[in-house]
């Protein structure tokens, strides 16, 4: 089954969230999967399994139905609690309010490609003396 973006990672105090699948991949590390610090879904509830192969990274559906569709929404809410927001600021509707609203409130770590074009912009930079 397809994951449906964005792919939410719950890391011990703190949520990640990633716009693409490669993306994290690239960032999650694979000791800590070894060491089951991650716990994933993608946008509609669906547990994702997070494993390693040779030391990689790899991230699959476990399941084609979002089974924990609810326990990501009980994650979100508590989450968006926890950054200051009150009660009647959270959306009380779909999950996929609910995963746009904290999406303003989540880590979302950089694409490879934002990396390296900041870099070369910033290296551009100290080329021309600025």
């Amino acid at each position: 089954m397809k994951i449906t973006l964005p792919i939410i990672i719950e890391e011990p105090g703190t949520l990640l969230l990633y716009n693409s699948l490669e993306s994290a991949v690239y960032h999650l590390e694979a000791y800590d999967v070894n060491d089951t610090l991650y716990k994933g879904w993608d946008a509609e509830g669906r547990l994702l399994d997070i494993s390693t192969n040779n030391n990689k990274v790899v991230i699959a559906t476990n399941g084609d139905e979002p089974a924990n569709a609810v326990e990501l929404e009980l994650i979100l809410r508590e989450h968006l609690e926890d950054v200051g927001l009150e009660t009647h600021d959270i959306p009380s509707g779909d999950l996929a309010e609910l995963v746009n609203k904290a999406k303003f409130f989540m880590y979302i770590p950089k694409s490879r490609w934002q990396i390296v074009k900041e870099f070369f912009y910033d290296f551009g930079g100290l080329l021309k003396g600025k």
